[in-house]
């Protein structure tokens, strides 16, 4: 039955006229009653006309899957092969869901992969889950990655002409029995000629003599073939680039090489031999880098095939602007060494190598300096090395100070003779480092001359039976030896 808008908004104004009528009958009937002193009551607040008397207004429910299945379920690839999966949510009524998020996951990427929107690609034969997610439900589909058939196999390029020493890459090209290209297969590859052409595990032809050869790969039962024109080489020149070359010690330079025919054709890929004429200034490599060593010249020939061409390599030094030495301000005792380090800079900072440097002191009695700056403490004093390369120098103020002698040793520390006889004594001296000094005073002295005397250089002279200690003192440091003087046995 229909009721129309207009009849529900009259009913419900009389409805409310009624109401009001009797809430007013109430208070009356409580004022006769209740006396002088009747209850208050509060007033209720009128009820909006315009106001419905119920409203339920209700939330969609959100969509939740229950179940995810992959279609197809258990497809089966070759290798290199790509099939798409479709998942399919759906909730607790079976409805189909739709704009789901979802996240796709292949057990073993090394059989087959997925990729975000589903598609499986076969990778190499064996079996892989597939598994999709969404909101924590999962479908899966059982991949199985067969090997890829191969229906055909074609070698590019089907024909070349080459000359001797020069090479060819051929590829070739595998499909299966529905056009598609297949990967990862291996590919044998034979030469019916050997003698005139060879060809690589890789495809990689090679001219040998004048003939012709016909180059096979086969893969699987499959063949196909390019032949393979070898020719004389008639080469007409061979030039190299640059001409003429100038570089700097240190640096590297890629030399290359033009060889063209007797039509002027440029070829291509011919074994080149690389030679300098003076390695100690610059080396050449087998591929034709040329390495600047020292000053100089030297001439790099290429040759191919018997014709060479050269080129004059110029190594130049690069003139130091500036010369530094380290450390610049070291103290040396007497008879200890210092290596000195010098610096070359160009005129940009730049640290110069290979450069030739000449070291003098100022003062040879108190500090010498090698030809490779190794500096030596001679006597106390004050010394200035200087470090010179092309005319540009950089000093080092040496500063030499006497030894402080740690420890003195004598040798032999024990000797028996007989009285009457003669023995030296040698007294070593020694500084913090360990190293030797030499040069200074020391003086011996025996405890009881009566059985052994000691000379000033350390001369022992034996003079009765008994025992004596030898005593060598240096600044202040001494040291014994043991003297015994026996009978001479007769």
């Amino acid at each position: 039955m229909y009721i129309s808008s207009s009849a529900v908004a009259t009913v419900r104004q009389l409805l409310q006229r009624v109401l009001v009528g009797l809430f007013l009958l109430i208070v009356l009937l409580a004022v006769a009653c209740g006396g002088s002193d009747p209850t208050p009551t509060t007033n209720p607040s009128p009820i909006p006309t315009n106001t419905p008397l119920l409203t339920h207004v209700a939330s969609p429910a959100a969509e939740v899957a229950t179940s995810v299945t992959l279609s197809p379920n258990s497809p089966i690839l070759t290798a290199g092969q790509t099939r798409l999966l479709v998942a399919t949510a759906k909730d607790a009524a079976g409805v189909v869901l739709a704009d789901l998020s979802a996240t796709w996951s292949t057990s073993n990427q090394s059989v087959a992969t997925v990729s975000a929107d589903g598609l499986v690609t076969g990778i190499s034969p064996g079996s892989v889950i597939v598994t999709v997610s969404t909101g924590g439900v999962i479908g899966t589909s059982s991949i199985t990655v067969s090997e890829a058939k191969v229906g055909s196999i074609a070698v590019n390029p089907q024909s070349a002409t080459l000359i001797t020493g020069q090479t060819q890459k051929l590829t070739a090209t595998l499909k299966d029995v529905q056009g598609n290209v297949v990967a990862s297969q291996t590919i044998v590859w034979e030469s019916s000629t050997r003698s005139s052409a060879t060809v690589s595990t890789t495809g990689l032809v090679t001219g040998i003599a004048p003939g012709t050869s016909t180059i096979t790969a086969t893969a699987y039962g499959k063949t196909a073939t390019a032949v393979i024109s070898v020719t004389q080489a008639t080469i007409a020149n061979v030039t190299l680039v640059p001409e003429s070359h100038t570089v700097t010690i240190g640096q590297i330079k890629q030399m290359s090489v033009s060889v063209r025919d007797t039509h002027g054709n440029v070829i291509k890929n011919l074994p080149v031999d690389w030679s300098s004429s003076k390695m100690s200034v610059a080396t050449v490599s087998a591929t034709g880098l040329v390495s600047a060593i020292a000053s100089g010249t030297s001439t790099v020939t290429a040759t191919v095939s018997g014709v060479s061409d050269t080129t004059i390599v110029t190594v130049t030094v690069i003139p130091a602007s500036s010369v530094t030495v380290s450390p610049q301000s070291p103290n040396v005792t007497t008879g200890q060494t210092q290596q000195l380090i010098s610096t070359m800079l160009d005129a940009n900072g730049n640290v110069i190598a290979g450069q030739t440097v000449s070291w003098s002191s100022s003062n040879p009695s108190s500090a010498t300096v090698s030809d490779i700056g190794l500096v030596t403490g001679i006597a106390p004093g004050t010394s200035t090395v200087t470090a010179t390369s092309g005319g540009v120098t950089g000093t080092a103020l040496i500063t030499v100070t006497e030894a402080s002698i740690a420890s003195v040793t004598v040798t032999p520390s024990l000797y028996v003779l007989t009285a009457g006889s003669i023995v030296k004594l040698s007294a070593t001296l020694k500084d913090t480092s360990g190293n030797e000094i030499t040069g200074r005073a020391v003086t011996w002295s025996s405890s009881d001359p009566s059985v052994a005397t000691v000379s000033d250089t350390g001369f022992v002279n034996s003079k009765a039976q008994g025992s004596a200690t030898i005593t060598a003192t240096a600044e202040g440091i001494s040291a014994t030896a043991s003297i015994e003087v026996v009978e001479l046995a007769y």
